[in-house]
C-alpha cells in the first residue's frame, strides 16, 4: 500500500471521529470571528471588553484553545452583533426526496 494511500485511510478514519468533528467546528467558528472582526475594525482587546473577559481569554479562544459552550457561543455572536445559528444536516451526501429542507432542520 502506497503511503498517500495510509494517509487517505488514516484520515478518512479520523475525520470520522467525535474529537475531529469538534476540533473542525471549533476552528469554523473562531476564522467566523476572526473574520466578523476584520469586518468591524475590532481588536481583540475590544472583543474582550465587550465580553468582559481578558485580552488573554480572547487570545486562546481564537487560537482554538477553548471548549465552548452554547452560552460562551451566543455571547461571542452577540457582542459581533450577529446571531448564533445552529442546525443538524443529514449526515449523508445527498438526503433523499421529502425529507425536511435544512431550514426546516434549524434549531436556533
Amino acid at each position: 500500500m502506497e503511503l498517500e494511500e495510509k494517509f487517505d485511510r488514516w484520515m478518512n478514519d479520523a475525520e470520522k471521529t467525535e474529537d475531529f468533528q469538534v476540533e473542525k467546528l471549533i476552528l469554523h467558528f473562531t476564522e467566523e470571528v476572526v473574520s466578523a472582526m476584520k469586518v468591524r475594525n475590532m481588536s481583540q482587546a475590544d472583543l474582550a471588553r465587550m465580553l468582559e473577559k481578558s485580552p488573554a481569554y480572547v487570545s486562546k479562544m481564537l487560537a482554538g484553545e477553548t471548549n465552548f459552550t452554547l452560552r460562551s457561543l451566543v455571547r461571542i455572536a452577540r457582542a459581533l452583533d450577529l446571531r448564533l445559528q445552529l442546525g443538524l444536516v443529514e449526515r449523508r451526501v445527498h438526503a433523499p426526496k421529502n425529507h425536511l429542507s435544512n431550514r426546516q432542520k434549524r434549531i436556533l
